[in-house]
């Protein structure tokens, strides 16, 4: 048999949780009592923004010939948008240490964060280059059900 330290100690631990668990439930209910539009502002906003690049979808999407020209065409950029995604990282940790150090250098970190923008408007450029690219010779048709499916959630 459990001891009734034991017993007692699992008793308050399961009150806690359970106590925990309302407090969650009562806090996003007033939360939302209090906000009620606050979801669909949310939602509306995501709609008016561009929708995360989808590549499984994307790639699933095109018909066989279309599979081999990306192929070719994300082969070919690869080493480079490795190098991009390598130089953009070493930026974020820079800007990082800057934010860090003791004396906050604001032209170095706005700098540096030119740099950032910079380099990742280059990847994304040639990315976009290279859908593009694949895009190109498809008929309407098939060109809009692949866009369908490249903005899809994952």
């Amino acid at each position: 048999m459990m001891s009734q330290k034991l017993t007692l100690g699992l008793l308050v631990g399961s009150v806690a949780v359970n106590l925990l668990i309302a407090g969650v439930i009562v806090g996003a209910f007033i939360a939302r009592t209090q906000h009620p539009d606050s979801g669909g502002t949310r939602r509306s906003i995501q709609s008016a923004a561009v929708a995360e690049f989808n590549g499984a979808g994307f790639f699933a999407a095109l018909p066989a010939p279309e599979k081999q020209k990306a192929r070719q065409i994300f082969v070919q950029n690869r080493k480079i948008q490795r190098q991009n995604i390598r130089h953009i990282r070493q930026l974020k940790r820079q800007i990082y240490a800057l934010l860090r150090e003791e004396n906050l250098d604001r032209d170095a970190v706005i700098s540096k964060l030119a740099e950032l923008r910079k380099a990742e408007a280059e990847f994304s450029e040639r990315g976009q280059m290279a859908i593009l690219e694949v895009l190109l010779d498809m008929d309407a048709a098939t060109r809009a059900r692949v866009v369908r499916e490249m903005r899809s959630p994952r």
